[in-house]
């Protein structure tokens, strides 16, 4: 899940207006650095694409804001939260679990109610296969919706 758009999201309800509004990407990175501050030399070096790297290390060196400046009637433990979301770097990140057990979701955080999911794998996506490996693909997922689909004839791929 991304934690990242939660927090956005969640800063959003904070204070009712996109946090981070850019015109393009190159204008959203900005409005970042200019609320988180500059990313340190171990968050620049977890990123993969070296323009942005330079874009990043060319742009003005700016403090972290803090959220009581943003969101001033903001409870301290939203504040807390949102924090541990926007964190610049994925790996400093707060994950669901532990953005679920925090002290401001308390109150609503029924572990009951919170079915954990097993990690997501795009490794179906794959570039290398076939038309015909595609259309197989698709037709499996469609039959796991539609089990009805099984009494079709067998010429209902489109051979073109």
């Amino acid at each position: 899940i991304d934690v990242w758009a939660i927090g956005c999201i969640f800063a959003e309800m904070l204070g009712r207006k996109a946090l981070f509004p850019g015109r393009d990407y190159l204008d959203q990175l900005k409005r970042i650095i200019e609320v988180l501050g500059t990313p340190s030399d171990s968050d620049l070096r977890e990123i993969t694409n070296p323009q942005a790297v330079s874009f990043l290390k060319g742009l003005p060196k700016k403090t972290k804001r803090p959220w009581s400046d943003i969101y001033p009637k903001a409870n301290p433990k939203a504040l807390q939260l949102l924090d541990a979301m926007l964190a610049f770097s994925p790996a400093k990140r707060i994950s669901v679990e532990e953005a679920l057990a925090h002290p401001y979701l308390a109150p609503l955080h029924n572990t009951a109610h919170e079915p954990t999911a097993a990690p997501f794998s795009f490794a179906f996506d794959d570039p290398d296969i076939t038309m015909d490996q595609l259309r197989a693909q698709i037709w499996e997922e469609m039959r796991s919706f539609h089990p009805e689909a099984d009494k079709l004839p067998d010429n209902h791929v489109d051979d073109d």
